[in-house]
């Protein structure tokens, strides 16, 4: 050993004490050594000092080796603790041995000093660092018993055979499992839908990958005899080990969404069937106005003829709006390859027709190669709001739309931008929201920007608007292309 031995020799004889440390000096074991003869200097040196050996004398005026081995274990039971005497009998020895002595030797033969020495001084050593390391463990399982019961959520750890090593109160309160009954079980004994489940692979994989995984899954539990569906949603944290499971019960969440999403589905029910059911009665009556005005020649008439029928046309307007946002809420994506400068054509030929398109000067710049995958519908539908606002909030004088597209990186980069009435700074944040009219003289339903920002969201696309009072409109539109939803819908199609 490279570090002095720190010895404490129990021992009234001088030159016996000296015997003992020059054999191990003898034997080259540097050797820091203090000899004490009665009881209150053994306990003095043990409270004051750290010793590696205890050496005993069996018989002593004042202390035997029987005491001292009781005074050593009360104050320490791992230090080595050797008798060596001139005659000591076999029981005594054998007894002293049972009682904590590590072993014996006599004064007459010391050649075993040195062995016994080193080879119980390594021994207790090896016994210090292994109670030093349970306790680190203990202390760090402490660490984790407190840290995992503070979770309020449901926490679970598993080995690499998904058997449950741990298991919090919140679990056991969750699942109406008890810790006793789950610790050592398999996950699928506990869970047996799980098995060869989403979740399973959830499991496999990322303890594979040893990567976290977000997880989500309904649990039927029985309370009172009334059976509960329950939603949780969280994640699988592997490990070398194993995994840790952290989950949080979602189920009022969940009931809501669901409640939510019936809400809308009726909703969308009811504008559907009123839009259709509205439109109906709504051309008869178009078509009545335009009969009486071939009918009758009284301008007066004419003139009452004039305003129903320009009232009968706003309302057809809001029953088409309203139509086409219940067909964009239910409608799946339709992608497809388009040239986006047909769908621009597709729209300007539309509006040629509608009052004041003469009146502005229309530039349209968009490269007629450029394709993109994409749902045309929505594409025109974006083209069409804001190509008909342009037309709609034009100067009088000198008005004109600029409409450009390229394409670059997958998408297309859409602009238009008028010189037309523009909108007040403090509106901007709400012209989006349905049933929003920004201009007090505006006649329509106020959906039409609605629609456009519904239409860029299901293209998962994006939008930015700059405008200013009396300057203008600027719209500037990325669209990203859809291919990964075109080769999923051919895919359908064929299949």
């Amino acid at each position: 050993m490279k570090d002095p031995l720190n010895i404490l020799v129990v021992e009234d004889c001088v030159d016996d004490y000296d015997l003992l440390v020059r054999k191990l000096e003898q034997d080259k074991i540097t050797v820091k050594s203090q000899r004490v003869e009665e009881e209150d200097d053994l306990i003095e040196s043990l409270e004051s000092n750290s010793f590696d050996i205890v050496i005993s004398d069996n018989t002593l005026p004042k202390i035997d080796a029987k005491r001292a081995l009781k005074v050593v274990r009360s104050l320490d039971q791992n230090i080595p603790f050797i008798i060596v005497s001139g005659t000591i009998p076999e029981k005594a020895a054998i007894e002293s041995m049972y009682k904590g002595a590590n072993d014996f030797l006599l004064k007459d033969n010391l050649s075993k000093l040195t062995p016994t020495v080193l080879r119980e001084v390594k021994e207790a050593r090896i016994r210090t660092e292994k109670i030093q390391v349970e306790n680190k463990l203990l202390q760090s399982e402490q660490s984790f018993q407190s840290l995992a019961q503070s979770i309020t959520d449901v926490f679970y750890a598993l080995d690499t055979n998904l058997r449950v090593v741990y298991w919090n109160d919140a679990a056991h309160r969750e699942f109406n499992i008890k810790k006793e009954d789950a610790l050592g079980t398999l996950l699928y004994d506990l869970f047996p839908t799980f098995k060869h489940s989403r979740i399973h692979k959830e499991f496999i994989k990322g303890i594979r990958e040893q990567k976290a995984r977000y997880t989500t899954f309904k649990y039927s539990k029985i309370v009172d005899g009334i059976e509960f569906i329950e939603y949780y949603e969280g994640s699988i944290y592997p490990s070398t080990s194993g995994s840790s499971v952290i989950l949080k019960k979602v189920t009022e969440q969940k009931l809501a969404e669901a409640s939510l999403n019936k809400t809308n589905k009726e909703l969308e029910t009811l504008i559907y069937r009123l839009s259709h059911d509205i439109q109906g009665p709504l051309s008869s009556i178009m078509g009545l106005i335009g009969l009486g005005k071939m009918e009758c020649n009284q301008h007066n008439v004419l003139d009452l003829f004039e305003r129903q029928e320009e009232a009968a046309r706003e309302l057809n307007k809001t029953i088409k709006a309203l139509m086409t946002i219940s067909e964009l809420k239910k409608e799946k994506l339709t992608p497809q390859i388009i040239t986006f400068k047909s769908a621009v054509d597709n729209v300007i030929n539309r509006l040629k027709f509608q009052p004041g398109f003469n009146h502005i000067q229309t530039m349209i710049d968009v490269d007629p190669s450029h394709e993109i995958v994409t749902d045309r519908t929505l594409v025109e539908t974006i083209l069409q709001q804001l190509i008909e606002n342009s037309i709609k909030y034009r100067r009088v004088e000198g008005s004109a739309l600029t409409i450009e597209a390229i394409k670059l990186n997958k998408c297309i980069y859409l602009t238009i931008y008028d010189n037309g009435m523009g909108i007040p700074l403090e509106q901007q944040n709400k012209v989006f929201s349905m049933f929003y009219r920004a201009n007090e003289n505006s006649k329509g339903p106020g959906l039409g920007l609605y629609l456009v920002r519904s239409s860029i969201d299901r293209l998962k696309g994006t939008i930015r608007m700059k405008s200013e009072l009396g300057k203008g409109c600027r719209f500037d539109i990325i669209l990203p292309d859809l291919q990964e939803q075109h080769a999923e819908h051919q895919a359908k199609a064929m299949g």
